[in-house]
């Protein structure tokens, strides 16, 4: 039914003149004169003015009435196709979902404001490859930098123990200046921050808690402030600490993860925060002046540091190393961004096919309306009625799947959370906030009105009238449009196949890369003792603690054997060692070669199942008094000699070392890197050397099931020699392994799952196109029987015009794909990203696929070849009889 349509300016202005000339003559017939009867016929009327306002007014909110109409009207014909409405909601509630999903996300890391006072002005200062700061060039920016307003130190957590009311915990410390939480802007919920008087000589020791350690192991009561903590970590060792605060709930540390090292355990938020005099090296956090930009602080800070570095670092060190004083934000973020940014592609690629499938679904829907059309514009709807009615119903459709997907992002929130906790610092929370929703909205709008306006072709007036008389039942249509969708939806769906198998085939190669040991049943520990001294002191008491330590552990019921080392395979940096070389041979070029030192006792290798290729194991009998000796990996073989190794000395530094065994290779801190040069020492000899090891890995291996298991007696067990050491890292060597693998195992799923999903909305579309297209085109297709056409000619027609869409997406795709794949090639592992292989895999997989969707309604497509040939063979019978 067409809307009622109100008057236009000119239409009331002549329904005014209209009645007053009625009434006018009205009273001229009455015996009135022509100029009383049109000034009374006036007055009687009322004042023409106020009745315009009036109408005016009414005009202003008719929009209001014309969409409570249309969406009436839309619900009603949505709601008589329950079927195609259910479809066509939950295609867009994955693809809308998904998309909001990615954006919150996305809005949570990168969009969002860090949490502290003016956040946009902090940077972080670093120069690689000095790392932190020492305090003489911090006095120097101090006093000559005038890009930044103010600046304060920082020291990021590290594992520690506390002991409140003789009970040891795992804690994580970390140590900022008194000015941190200031310069921050952060208020304690309890108690105060730090000052100036608590880093004076002879000031105790005091420390505020992170709020959720505070609720965790204090239960939340505000009586800890004033209380007493025992703190052992890299730098003190069981000193009292008194608690002075509680931080709020929502403050998150400033943890920025070095330039290019993604830890394979990053750094976490601290329970623990001490105060810290500006003694030591550290990080230095600033605030830039007021119109001051991170380029010209950088600039300004470089030049401070050559001035002042010359007296401490040679000049080539000086000059090749840079300062950065990068955005706080942009490095808390880190690798992060690009990698939501390549999700969010994605999962837009997605919404592409979504929107593709329900264009042609609305379309199909709008063809098979256009009797409906056709006597809605006979009873006088003009077209832009029928558009609005078509716009209406797309957007009512997008509003359901809005709705929905906001409930889908919502419920994902905890996913995505535990996703990225151990990778962003800053994020605690994913929240729906108005950035979420106006992007669901827009959003939404924007696939309802693009899916509206590919069926707009169909209401033109010209094709409307030939259903008036029903002629519209023998017009084919074209297909045009549909088969565009369709070619978008297929380019589109092999991009997202082809980027999700080279991702799949990089998480495969990883996890079938050659290791060198075998990670099951192998439980480790990294423990530091609570020792202290002199350099020679604490490697004699680190060699000893670690014998009782090795003792302990191979006495837990269920530890088959257990060993140490300083450093482990994935275990994150190595202590090295440049200028090596193999005595009485050529020094290899550059003087030297650059290796990695560890130190392990006996049994490592035989606990970790390293397997020794030639020579010796260490044993009880290599200590500080016997010749020193080295087992070598076959890195270092190929690094510094092509003649074999076993037998000859080395030379690094002041030591000299007899080779007495090379064991295979294995990843050092990345599966993706080849190993590197390493030089395995017995600890006991590392005694009285250049090197000195005060935290240890601890590896025990179990006689069988799962490792975890042995983790309460080890812990139990290490607790047992003393409160005062520190105990972190405890996990096994398979969950070690997939954390390696982390980001390229949950990439590769995401993007597996997102591929999956546009395979399947793909497939759909396809099936779609040829099912509607054996509907409409039946009644030709009965002609064409009628006339000889045979059953195999007739499907085999449907099909090839089902091909050509699929052909050309492919090809379409395959270019897609080769520009798309350019931007995981940085994340692929063994693979290239124009993988001859995967590519024709994917092209032949999927195009059985789409002809399997096009081959499916061939049994509806003779029914009703059959039925068209009974009619039409009746209709010629009753024509030659009655001829």
């Amino acid at each position: 039914m067409p809307r009622r349509h109100g008057p236009s300016d000119d239409e009331f202005r002549e329904e005014i003149e209209a009645h007053i000339a009625l009434e006018t003559d009205r009273l001229i017939a009455d015996g009135v004169s022509a100029e009383s009867a049109a000034s009374a016929a006036r007055r009687t009327f009322g004042n023409v003015t106020s009745v315009r306002e009036r109408f005016y007014e009414s005009q202003r909110f008719m929009w209001l009435e014309d969409v409570r109409q249309d969406t009436r009207v839309a619900f009603r014909s949505l709601r008589r196709s329950p079927g195609f409405m259910a479809v066509a909601i939950v295609m867009l509630v994955v693809g809308l979902g998904a998309n909001t999903a990615i954006f919150s996300v996305l809005n949570a890391v990168v969009l969002r404001p860090l949490g502290y006072s003016a956040a946009d002005q902090l940077v972080l200062i670093e120069h690689p490859p000095l790392g932190s700061s020492p305090p003489w060039l911090r006095d120097a920016w101090r006093a000559r930098a005038r890009t930044l307003a103010d600046f304060t130190t920082l020291e990021p957590s590290s594992p520690g123990t506390v002991v409140a009311g003789n009970e040891p915990f795992q804690v994580d410390v970390a140590r900022v200046a008194p000015n941190f939480f200031p310069m921050l802007g952060i208020t304690p919920v309890l108690g105060r921050t730090f000052s100036a008087t608590d880093v004076q000589r002879g000031a105790p020791l005091v420390a505020v808690l992170g709020h959720s350690f505070w609720l965790r192991r204090f239960a939340g009561r505000p009586e800890v402030l004033g209380t007493s903590i025992s703190v052992t970590d890299v730098a003190i060792t069981g000193a009292p600490v008194v608690i002075v605060g509680v931080l709020p709930r929502d403050f998150r540390f400033p943890v920025a993860d070095p330039p290019d090292h993604l830890p394979l355990f990053p750094t976490r938020q601290p329970d623990v925060i001490l105060v810290s005099a500006s003694g030591g090296w550290q990080q230095v956090l600033g605030r830039l002046s007021s119109g001051s930009t991170p380029a010209a602080a950088s600039a300004e800070l470089t030049g401070i540091f050559k001035q002042e570095a010359s007296a401490y670092f040679a000049a080539s060190l000086v000059e090749r190393t840079p300062v950065a004083a990068a955005s706080l934000h942009d490095r808390l973020v880190g690798d992060t961004r690009r990698r939501l940014l390549l999700v969010m592609a994605a999962v837009g690629c997605v919404l592409l096919v979504v929107c593709a499938n329900i264009a042609n679904l609305l379309l199909a829907r709008v063809t098979r309306r256009q009797p409906e059309f056709a006597i809605r514009t006979a009873l006088g709807a003009r077209t832009g009625r029928l558009v609005r009615m078509i716009l209406t119903e797309s957007l009512m459709l997008a509003a359901f799947g809005a709705m929905g997907a906001l409930l889908l992002a919502w419920c994902g929130g905890n996913v995505l959370r535990s996703m990225l906790a151990a990778r962003v610092s800053h994020v605690d929370t994913v929240p729906i906030d108005w950035w979420v929703l106006s992007f669901n909205t827009a959003l939404a709008t924007v696939i309802g009105v693009l899916s509206g306006l590919a069926s707009l072709g169909v209401i033109r007036s010209r094709r409307l009238a030939t259903h008036v008389s029903g002629a519209g039942r023998s017009v084919t249509h074209p297909f045009r449009l549909r088969h565009v969708l369709l070619v978008a939806e297929i380019g589109t769906m092999f991009v997202l196949v082809v980027t999700a198998s080279l991702l799949c085939e990089t998480l495969w190669n990883l996890e079938h890369s050659r290791r060198g040991f075998d990670a099951d049943r192998l439980l480790t520990a990294a423990v530091m003792p609570g020792v202290s001294g002199t350099i020679p002191e604490v490697q004699k008491l680190t060699t000893t603690f670690f014998d009782r330590v090795i003792e302990q552990v191979d006495g837990v019921p269920g530890v088959e054997s257990a060993a140490a080392a300083s450093t482990v395979p994935l275990g994150g940096p190595t202590i090295g060692m440049s200028g090596v070389s193999v005595v009485g041979r050529p020094p290899v070029r550059g003087g030297g070669a650059s290796v990695s030192v560890a130190a392990v006792t006996p049994g490592f290798f035989d606990t970790m199942r390293i397997r020794l290729l030639a020579g010796r194991d260490f044993g009880r009998f290599d200590q500080p008094d016997g010749d020193r000796v080295t087992i070598v990996n076959e890195a270092f073989g190929r690094a510094l000699a092509s003649e074999p190794l076993l037998g000859t000395r080395i030379q690094f530094g002041r030591s000299v070392l007899t080779v007495v065994g090379i064991v295979e290779d294995t990843p050092d801190t990345s599966l993706r890197q080849p190993a590197r040069p390493f030089v395995y020492v017995p600890l006991a000899q590392t005694v009285g050397s250049s090197f000195a090891f005060g935290r240890l890995t601890i590896l025990a291996r179990a006689r069988g099931g799962d490792p975890a298991t042995l983790i309460p007696g080890v812990r139990q067990g290490l607790w047992a020699l003393g409160h005062d050491l520190v105990i972190d890292e405890v996990t096994t060597m398979n969950e070690r392994l997939a954390a390696a693998m982390r980001t390229e195992r949950d990439t590769a799923m995401l993007f597996g799952l997102l591929a999956a999903l546009a395979v399947v909305v793909a497939v759909a579309g396809v099936y779609g196109v040829v099912a509607y297209s054996v509907s409409q085109r039946a009644r030709e297709m009965g002609i064409r029987m009628a006339l000889g056409a045979r059953h195999g000619q007739v499907i085999g027609h449907i099909l090839r015009e089902s091909a050509w869409p699929v052909a050309i997406g492919m090809a379409l795709g395959i270019a897609g794909a080769v520009a798309a794949t350019r931007a995981v090639a940085s994340v692929l592992f063994e693979i290239k990203p124009t993988d001859v292989s995967t590519y024709a895999v994917t092209m032949l997989a999927l195009s059985l696929t789409a002809l399997t969707a096009a081959w499916i309604p061939r049994d509806a497509l003779r029914r009703l070849i059959r039925f068209w040939r009974f009619v039409l063979s009746r209709t010629v019978g009753w024509y030659a009889r009655n001829d």
